[in-house]
C-alpha cells in the first residue's frame, strides 16, 4: 500500500520554502530526541552494570565515558536547529547522518542489554559500532554543520562549537590504575602546569592519555588538546590541528602565524576551559627552537614562549628530561616523578595481557626480570602471545641471548596508542632493559661456575 501523501503547500496555506524548512526541522528534532533517549537508556544500563561486583565490561568503558559528551553535542545541534541556525545545505547532510547514527546506537543498546560482566562475546561488534559513532561525532564537532545566517556566520560558528578532544589515542582497556595519575588529576587546577618525568618505558604517555580522557569525562565543556613535542615540526603541526579544531578565523591565510593565532585564542578566557597535553617534551633544543616569522614586525619567539599562562587553561607535559620539563612548567616543584610500577600494578598489567593462567610465582619470576617497567612487562607479554611461548620458554630465550630481531620489542612490533616514529624511545628503552637482563644472566652463570 502506498503511503498517504501530505497536503500540498498551497492546500495548507503555507509558503513552500517555509513549509519545507519546518518539515525538515521537525524531522531532525525527532531523530535527535530519539537518539538522546537511546543514549540515556544505554547510560542507565551501564550504571546498573557499574554497581555489580565486576563493574562495566572493559569493552564498554570507552563509550560509557563519551555518552555525556555525545548528548551535549546533540542538544547543541537541536538548539541551533530550533533557532534557525542550520543552513539548508547542512540540513541535507545532517539528516541521513543522524539516521545512520541512530541505527548504530540502537544496535549498541541491544548489545548492552545482552552484556554480562566478563563477557567478551560482543567485543568486536562494540568496537565496530563505537568507531562509527565516534567518527560521526567527530564530523559533527569539527565541520561547520551548525552556523548562523548572513554576516554573523563566522561568529555564530564559533559560538556553536562544542568542546572536544583531538587526542589521537583512544582509552586503553588494559590501563592499570597508578597513584601518579591520581596525583596529576588532583593538581589539575586553573592555570596549572605539571610534568610527568621519568625514563623511557615508564608509561608516561599512557598516563597522559588516560588523563586527557578523564578530564573530558569529568568536564565535557573542557577542550583537550594533544601536541606531540618530539620535534619542532610536530609541535607546529599540533598548533595547526588546534587552529582547525577551534576554527580560528584567519588560520588559512597565506601569511597566517598559526603559533600566534593559537596562543591568542588560548589566552582568551571567553573561549572556555582547556587542557593541553605536551607529549614527548624531551628535547630542550625543540622547546627553544625559534621558528621563522613571515611578519618581520613580530619578535622571533621560542616555541615554549607560545605556551600561555592562562587561568582558563592548564598544561600537562610528559618528558624524560627535567631540564626540558622545566622550560614548560618553570619549577621543579611541579614535576611528578614516574617510577616503575609496583609489583601489584605490574602483576595486574601482565595478567591483563596474557591469555594463559599462571601462578603468582611464575609471574613474579618474569616481573623480577623486567624490573616492573611497564614497557618491558607489556612487550614481554605481547611477544609471548605472538610466539605462543610460556613464561619459562620466554625466559630461556632471554638467557640464550637471541638476536635483536627476536627481541620482545623491535621496530617491527607496533605500539598501539603511541607515535610510530623511527626514533621511538620505547624501543631504545626496552633494548637497554634487555641488555641488562642478559648481563644479569651472564653474571649468574659465572657465579654458579
Amino acid at each position: 500500500m502506498s503511503p498517504s501523501l501530505p497536503p500540498t503547500n498551497l492546500e495548507a496555506g503555507i509558503p513552500a520554502a517555509s513549509s519545507s524548512r519546518r518539515t525538515n526541522a521537525s524531522g531532525l528534532s525527532a531523530i535527535i530526541v530519539s537518539i538522546i533517549h537511546i543514549t540515556t537508556q544505554v547510560t542507565n544500563r551501564l550504571n546498573d552494570l557499574k554497581k555489580t561486583i565486576d563493574g562495566i565490561p572493559r569493552s564498554l568503558q570507552g563509550i560509557s565515558s563519551e555518552l555525556p559528551t555525545y548528548r551535549l553535542v546533540l542538544k547543541r545541534i537541536q538548539e541551533a536547529e530550533e533557532t534557525g541556525r542550520i543552513p539548508e545545505d547542512s540540513r541535507e547532510v545532517l539528516k541521513p547522518l543522524l539516521k545512520d547514527m541512530k541505527e548504530h546506537f540502537v544496535a549498541m543498546s541491544e548489545i548492552v542489554d545482552k552484556m554480562r560482566p566478563k563477557n567478551s562475546r560482543y567485543d568486536d561488534k562494540i568496537k565496530y559500532h563505537e568507531s562509527v559513532i565516534r567518527g560521526y561525532f567527530s564530523t559533527l564537532s569539527l565541520e561547520r554543520l551548525v552556523s548562523g545566517p548572513g554576516n554573523d556566520r563566522a561568529a555564530s560558528s564559533q559560538a556553536s562549537l562544542v568542546p572536544t578532544s583531538n587526542c589521537p589515542f583512544g582509552q586503553n582497556p588494559d590501563f592499570i590504575e597508578r597513584p601518579v595519575l591520581a596525583a596529576a588529576m588532583a593538581q589539575n587546577g586553573p592555570g596549572s602546569r605539571r610534568a610527568l618525568v621519568g625514563g623511557a618505558g615508564m608509561g608516561k604517555s599512557q598516563l597522559a592519555i588516560s588523563y586527557g580522557h578523564r578530564v573530558r569525562q569529568a568536564s565535557p565543556n573542557t577542550w583537550v588538546f594533544w601536541v606531540d613535542t618530539k620535534t619542532a615540526a610536530k609541535f607546529e603541526q599540533g598548533y595547526r590541528d588546534i587552529a582547525d579544531l577551534v576554527r580560528i578565523v584567519g588560520r588559512k591565510d597565506r601569511d597566517a602565524n598559526i603559533l600566534s593565532l593559537v596562543y591568542e585564542w588560548l589566552r582568551n578566557t571567553r573561549n572556555g576551559r582547556w587542557v593541553m597535553i605536551l607529549d614527548n617534551a624531551d628535547d630542550v633544543a625543540v622547546l627553544t627552537h625559534r621558528p621563522s616569522s613571515r611578519q618581520p614586525s613580530q619578535p622571533n619567539k621560542q616555541l615554549c614562549d607560545f605556551l600561555p599562562q592562562s587561568l582558563n587553561g592548564s598544561i600537562l607535559a610528559t618528558s624524560r628530561s627535567s631540564a626540558a620539563a622545566n622550560l614548560v612548567i618553570g619549577n621543579d616543584k611541579h614535576i611528578i616523578a614516574v617510577e616503575p610500577m609496583t609489583e601489584a600494578e605490574a602483576m595486574a598489567l601482565l595478567r591483563s595481557r596474557l591469555e594463559e593462567i599462571y601462578e603468582d610465582t611464575e609471574l613474579k619470576s618474569l616481573l623480577k626480570l623486567t624490573g616492573c617497567i611497564p614497557l618491558a612487562v607489556a612487550q614481554a607479554a605481547d611477544y609471548m602471545g605472538r610466539r605462543s611461548l610460556l613464561i619459562s620458554e620466554y625466559i630461556q630465550e632471554l638467557q640464550k641471548g637471541n638476536k635483536p630481531a627476536a627481541s620482545p620489542l623491535s621496530e617491527s612490533s607496533p605500539q598501539p596508542r603511541r607515535d610510530q616514529g623511527p626514533s621511538n624511545s620505547l624501543v631504545a628503552g626496552w633494548k637497554g632493559t634487555r641488555e641488562k637482563l642478559r648481563t644479569r644472566f651472564s653474571k649468574e652463570k659465572t657465579a654458579k661456575k
